[in-house]
């Protein structure tokens, strides 16, 4: 067989049957996911609401309701049907963190009546699960509206990752995120990774050391992040949910079994 009779793998994967298959299974998984916004469909916070109206933040996603947050109190919203009928698909997804209007209908239960256009969020990358797709690289919001990013690593036990530092570093970049550098488990090892020493040097990224055993640095953190809203993201084990100290306004962190993102308040 010569080179000009071989097969082109790529063509066969573009194919309209091929695709028209991708779109089938795409449209099979999203059946059942909340409804998604467009950027034309969201309004501002400066926009006055109605009297009967409220600003609040959400804090959780499940099947078919969103928890919005809203001093102190989560709210058990479903979407406003005229609202719904608005949103067109293959859109951002609302995400934690998104601002939104919404009315209070009994006890703990409400409807979101709009979605507020988001400040600032994070995101990343997801990949196609082939790699002869047309769209091979997505754009998934995971947190929105955030004051702070707290990086968490950890000195030992998983091992640092300096190249983990550097990815996360580029997200918060790339969705207008500060971000500060906690480095836990400090008692494990008197090791220092040199990207940590550039990071608070040349990039005037602060790195804050903490342990849970000894309780030291706790303190320093609780000082940087009271009163803010912070995203915790990092590897798995390596302290993120203790690493929370109180104080803090909202917390939206990355739970490690599920990959869940939730948002809850810290008394």
């Amino acid at each position: 067989m010569t080179r000009k009779d071989r097969p082109n793998l790529y063509s066969r994967h573009q194919n309209k049957r091929a695709l028209q298959k991708k779109q089938r299974a795409k449209e099979k998984g999203t059946h059942n996911k909340l409804p998604t916004v467009m950027e034309t469909d969201l309004q501002h916070e400066d926009d006055l609401p109605t009297s009967d109206e409220l600003i609040g933040q959400i804090a959780g996603k499940r099947a078919g309701h969103y928890a919005v947050l809203h001093n102190g109190v989560v709210y058990r919203c479903d979407l406003d049907l005229p609202t719904a009928s608005t949103l067109k698909p293959r859109a951002a997804v609302a995400v934690v963190g998104d601002k939104v209007r919404f009315r209070i209908t009994t006890d703990e239960q409400g409807t979101v009546e709009a979605f507020l256009a988001r400040q600032n969020c994070l995101a990343r990358l997801r990949g196609d699960s082939t790699r002869f797709s047309l769209l091979q690289q997505q754009q998934q919001v995971v947190a929105a509206n955030i004051d702070l990013a707290v990086i968490v690593a950890s000195a030992a036990s998983p091992k640092f990752h300096p190249s983990l530092i550097d990815r996360y570093l580029i997200i918060c970049q790339a969705g207008n995120v500060r971000p500060l550098i906690c480095l836990n488990k400090a008692d494990l090892t008197d090791y220092r990774d040199p990207v940590l020493k550039r990071c608070e040097g040349e990039l005037q990224i602060p790195v804050i050391e903490t342990s849970n055993v000894t309780g030291s640095g706790l303190d320093r953190l609780k000082d940087a992040i009271r009163g803010q809203t912070v995203v915790l993201v990092g590897n798995s084990g390596v302290g993120k949910s203790l690493t929370v100290p109180a104080g803090v306004k909202t917390v939206v962190y990355s739970k490690t079994k599920r990959n869940r993102i939730q948002c809850f308040p810290i008394p």
